[in-house]
């Protein structure tokens, strides 16, 4: 995020992802690690981004031996609430316009919206009862309404689910009620340990969850070790400092003891 208000985030597009072997000649090459750099250090707003994006290409180009390139997908959000998302496939270099203000990891972003077509029926109201012939059905509990809705962890259902979340969230009221119903919406859709094993037989995780006030400037997040939310304010710090400034996650739980 920068002063401006314009932020951009990178989940993981493994498997389609894809960047050009050579330098392309008339187009800014830049590796795909300083994507967001390039997006949050020269534009203001998503238009912008829209219009220089024309002239811009990736290509593979390793930080060094040892690290292999991202293979990421990105969403990009200014503070009217406009969004993207930018896709570098083999087939072409694609931004979408995001009508549903979310995205997730893979397939591509234009394939999760016409997916959203097979949950259009569920909502968060209670059902009427129906009968089938001489048969009464009646709910069998509230939430009834979202009967259907996938509850696994792969990222197509994790997209249905935080898409609609999205969609039926409530009026907000001040910061910091939004600050908190951002971070529940998002324990709709993280990784605990136990629930899912990689093909390497790692445990996935969501390591951190973060959100970020894009009119004050303020980075807010939690991790898996510590659920307390934290908050970092940009206008805080020096920004016409040449220095890079870390902020440690903070790793340790941190409980209220009330007596």
């Amino acid at each position: 995020m920068n002063e401006k208000g314009l932020a951009c985030a990178g989940l993981n597009f493994d498997g389609y992802s894809y960047v050009e072997e050579n330098i392309v000649p008339g187009k800014k090459n830049i590796a795909p690690y300083d994507f967001i750099y390039w997006v949050v250090a020269n534009h203001e707003t998503v238009d912008e981004v829209k219009q220089t994006i024309e002239n811009l290409e990736l290509v593979k180009v390793p930080i060094n031996e040892r690290t292999p390139l991202p293979t990421l997908h990105w969403m990009i959000v200014d503070k009217t609430g406009k969004s993207i998302v930018v896709e570098k496939t083999k087939d072409k270099f694609a931004v979408y316009d995001n009508p549903v203000g979310v995205m997730t990891n893979n397939p591509t972003f234009d394939w999760h919206l016409t997916n959203l077509n097979e949950y259009m029926n569920i909502a968060p109201n209670h059902p009427e009862n129906v009968k089938w012939s001489d048969k009464e059905l009646t709910p069998l509990g509230v939430g009834a309404g979202t009967l259907g809705i996938p509850g696994d962890f792969e990222s197509v259902s994790r997209f249905v689910r935080i898409a609609y979340i999205r969609a039926h969230m409530p009026s907000i009221e001040d910061e910091i009620t939004a600050v908190t119903q951002f971070l529940h919406m998002l324990d709709y859709v993280i990784m605990v340990k136990g629930g899912v094993i990689t093909k390497d037989g790692l445990e996935d995780i969501t390591r951190y969850s973060s959100c970020m006030d894009q009119e004050r400037g303020i980075y807010y997040y939690r991790n898996y070790n510590n659920n307390r939310i934290n908050a970092i304010d940009m206008h805080k710090e020096d920004l016409d400092s040449t220095e890079i400034k870390l902020f440690p996650y903070l790793e340790t739980q941190d409980i209220n003891y009330q007596n």
